[in-house]
């Protein structure tokens, strides 16, 4: 379960009109190695993909100036983290059907875009890189999928 999608974009702002910008030059995984795309493979030989920090480094300073601009309510990141989310399950994946010879299962290669700081997983190092940590520093706490951790 996915935290509520909002039913209107933010409208425009100095820093809503960078990142949007910012979003629109992403780098799209089309099968081959381009710009601004990492790809490795795990041990059973399955491809991972994800931005590369070429791209990270302008992707999170603009998310930065849109949570200290607008916030982490319904008015600034709980709204904006579905266009980055979006963008990343265009341009890299998002829920795809996984089948191996242990299990079958759905993946959403986008869905940590929804959280903020999370405890105890490590794609935000993993996918994330470095460039997030200012980022990270302003998000509430929330589990995997996004939702708001209670008592935190």
């Amino acid at each position: 379960m996915y935290p509520p999608r909002p039913a209107e974009r933010l409208p425009p702002s100095p820093s809503v009109d960078n990142l949007r910008a910012v979003l629109e030059d992403a780098p799209k995984w089309r099968g081959k190695a381009v710009g601004g795309i990492d790809t490795d493979e795990d041990e059973e030989g399955n491809p991972s993909v994800a931005w590369a920090d070429s791209y990270l480094e302008k992707l999170f300073p603009a998310l930065v100036s849109v949570v200290r601009e607008h916030g982490v309510g319904d008015a600034g990141w709980k709204t904006i983290r579905w266009e980055v989310y979006d963008k990343y399950a265009y341009c890299i994946g998002g829920i795809t059907f996984l089948k191996d010879l242990c299990e079958e299962r759905w993946c959403d290669k986008a869905d940590g875009w929804l959280c903020g700081r999370i405890t105890g997983i490590e794609w935000i190092e993993e996918r994330k890189s470095r460039f997030a940590k200012d980022y990270l520093s302003l998000l509430p706490l929330t589990d995997h999928r996004g939702r708001p951790v209670v008592g935190a």
